[in-house]
Parts: structure tokens; sequence; C-alpha cells
């Protein structure tokens, strides 16, 4: 039976002005990585997922509604990601 973690790789407060409510210190960017755990073996997934949220407002916001701005620090913070290895890693047993 296998189970899906998700890992949060990066999260970053924006100081840049939310497209819905116009206030500058609600916006939080999340980069996710879903990793699979099995038995035998963990196997992180290629893709990563972001989330763009501002929590003044309570508005998740998708790519279409981004600004200029908004679009150039997503970028910047795309570039320092650190993804785990989609490599199939072995798992170790230890005898009890």
């Amino acid at each position: 039976m296998a189970k899906e973690v998700e890992h949060i790789l990066l999260k970053a407060e924006l100081n840049n002005n939310c497209p819905e409510c116009f206030a500058t210190d609600g916006l939080e960017l999340t980069f996710m990585q879903k990793e699979k755990l099995t038995k035998w073996y963990r196997k992180a997934s290629p893709e990563i997922g972001e989330q763009l949220i501002c929590h003044t407002c309570g508005t998740t916001l998708y790519p279409i509604r981004w600004t200029e701005d908004i679009e150039r620090v997503y970028q910047y913070h795309k570039k320092r990601l650190r993804p785990l290895s989609s490599k199939m890693r072995l798992r170790l047993f230890s005898k009890k």
C-alpha cells in the first residue's frame, strides 16, 4: 500500500500588491512536491506544484490573475528551488 506525502520546498512571503484586495502584506507563495512512499522504496514526483494565496482577503490567486511584478518574483523564487531527486530510493529496514 503506497502513501503519498507532500513536501513544502519553499514558502515565501511577497510584498507585491494583491490583484483582488490591493493589500501589500498578505501574499504567500508556496512550492510543493509529492513523494510516493511504499514498503520497499520512496520516489519523488518530478512535478512541482505552486500556490499563491492572499491571507488578507483569503483568495487563491491563479496565474491568469498575476501581474508582471508577481510573475517576476515567481520566476526568481522558482530558480531558487532545490527539488527532491526523482530517482527511486530503496528503504532500509532495521531488525527488531
